[in-house]
């Protein structure tokens, strides 16, 4: 995605996402949680940012971890751009339903183990 190639970057994150429902790795939610922020973002869907970084605050704080630097600054990045676009009113509101999402809602997919 850094590199401009978006549709690569959507392929990417689509088959990490079907892989951790599929197997099992509720470990690796925060992360795409982090992956979807930095997608929403690229494609300019700020509200869909907002509640991504949102859900992946929740998600690192579910099982005890916060983010590697790498995946923070992409977090703060998504939060800034998000909130500059949408006004800090309309990014709380929209952040805050981030927080209410199971992985399954945020995205789309049911657990298969």
């Amino acid at each position: 995605m850094h590199l401009g190639n978006l549709d690569r970057a959507r392929e990417l994150f689509a088959a990490s996402r079907e892989r951790v429902f599929r197997c099992g790795y509720r470990s690796f939610v925060p992360y795409l949680g982090v992956a979807a922020a930095a997608l929403a973002s690229a494609e300019g869907d700020y509200s869909q940012v907002a509640r991504m970084v949102r859900f992946s605050d929740h998600a690192f704080a579910a099982i005890g971890q916060v983010p590697d630097p790498d995946d923070a600054g992409e977090l703060s990045a998504a939060r800034g751009s998000a909130l500059a676009a949408l006004g800090a009113s309309a990014f709380d509101a929209q952040y805050a339903t981030g927080a209410a999402w199971p992985p399954d809602h945020a995205f789309g997919l049911t657990w298969q183990r």
